[in-house]
């Protein structure tokens, strides 16, 4: 036997060998199939989870209302909360006729931006700790039956807004489908705050 014999017969068993060039009708099938039951099982927890986040937000936004309510009635005065929709945070001020009341109060929690030598305080919800997935303030508005957009809401003397009509703030999470929408409203009366349900509509603004 030639010393080419032992070469020729491994290229013969070479090409004896299947070729595979792609996956068959059926493995197609069954990676089609686990996709979709990983799909179903998915959409339920991003669902669950923007609801989480979502409530998170609006038990922090009333908890902040509700603090900045405490001020004006505790200090017998005029405390505002401007609302910055475009970039999801809120900012407090005293907007009373007392000046020894322009600085503010130690802040009442973490995650609170300092401005302006304590005569503001900012709340950016993008800085909250317990919040890992982006909460819109989707925006603000005054009024029931014909609501407006408007911008800030202030707290009076004896715990009441200064607006006649209740404030409603909503606020928004996730995406497509998942997307869901809840409201803070803010009694015009008693100044007190109650988070609403969910809702997958998008609420109007004029």
């Amino acid at each position: 036997m030639s010393r080419d014999q032992p070469a020729r017969s491994a290229i013969g068993i070479e090409n004896r060998l299947p070729i595979r060039r792609g996956f068959s009708l059926v493995e197609l099938l069954i990676v089609v199939a686990l996709l979709g039951i990983f799909a179903a099982t998915l959409i339920p927890t991003t669902e669950t989870h923007v609801y989480g986040q979502l409530k998170t937000a609006a038990q922090t936004l009333a908890g902040d209302l509700d603090y900045v309510r405490s001020l004006a009635v505790t200090h017998n005065s005029k405390y505002t909360v401007v609302f910055d929709t475009s970039n999801r945070r809120y900012t407090i001020r005293h907007t009373g006729i007392n000046s020894e009341l322009k600085t503010l109060p130690v802040a009442h929690r973490t995650g609170v931006e300092i401005l302006s030598d304590r005569q503001e305080h900012r709340f950016d919800f993008d800085r909250l700790r317990e919040l890992i997935m982006q909460v819109d303030l989707q925006f603000v508005q005054a009024g029931t039956d014909s609501p407006s957009a408007v911008s800030q809401v202030e707290f009076t003397a004896d715990g009441s807004t200064s607006r006649s009509e209740p404030t409603v703030v909503w606020l928004a999470a996730g995406h497509g489908s998942s997307r869901r929408y809840l409201a803070v409203h803010i009694n015009p009366t008693t100044g007190l705050t109650t988070v609403e349900g969910f809702t997958a509509t998008a609420p109007g603004a004029s």
